[in-house]
């Protein structure tokens, strides 16, 4: 685990330590009537809480996005004391239709079928991913999201992909298809992982990619040439 994320961790528990034991301070001292102890006690764990709002700004406010290359790995760390699941792209293809010739699905643009490594390199334990989120950002920023028909008729299912857990040092294949412009550059895939709570306190977690404000890590997707 990355160094931050572990100073990430244990600031948050010691912040959300410090506040508990500031309520519990604020509720005994209104109980034995002592209401400017309460005050004391209440301003000094606001302040704690305060502190660590600004810590995980200025940490937020410093990330830089970053762009992985084909088949390099993302890690998922968040609020555990792992990293051994991670996505990698190992391969992309384009087409203006998919399915039975027949009766194709076509492109309003050009499909991409983005085939996505899911891994698992823990050595003992069975670890399962939460939640999956897949999106391409394209230049200027506009988000473009699955297009669940077209990954229905190359028979593909994500979803199913992801519904058990990964044994020790397993991986499987999923492939994603996104619906992008004919003339896009330069696409990038997100790829997230994790459902509430965890998410939340992810949120709330110095260094973490999903705290707030945190600028993303992105994988890169190469066209096949000729496409």
């Amino acid at each position: 685990m990355p160094l931050i994320q572990l100073v990430g961790i244990l600031s948050l528990a010691g912040t959300v330590a410090a506040v508990a034991l500031a309520v519990g301070g604020v509720a005994l001292a209104l109980l034995t009537k002592r209401p400017r102890l309460a005050r004391r006690v209440a301003v000094g764990g606001g302040a704690v809480g305060v502190c660590y709002l600004l810590a995980l700004a200025s940490v937020s406010g410093a990330s830089h996005e970053v762009i992985l290359p084909e088949g390099e790995p993302k890690q998922f760390c968040g609020f555990y004391l792992d990293c051994h699941l991670s996505a990698a792209v190992i391969a992309v293809e384009t087409a203006a239709q998919l399915g039975d010739p027949a009766h194709p699905i076509r492109a309003r643009g050009r499909f991409w079928i983005v085939t996505v490594r899911l891994a698992n390199d823990a050595r003992r334990e069975p670890l399962r991913f939460e939640g999956m989120r897949y999106r391409v950002r394209r230049p200027g920023g506009r988000w473009s999201v699955r297009v669940s028909a077209a990954e229905t008729a190359i028979g593909s299912d994500p979803e199913g992909a992801t519904a058990t857990s990964f044994a020790p040092g397993e991986s499987r294949t999923v492939r994603v298809v996104f619906d992008l412009p004919a003339d896009v550059a330069a696409p990038v895939l997100s790829v997230k992982e994790g459902v509430p709570p965890d998410t939340g306190i992810e949120g709330l977690l110095l260094g973490d990619e999903d705290s707030a404000g945190h600028a993303p890590v992105l994988l890169a997707l190469t066209p096949p040439r000729g496409a």
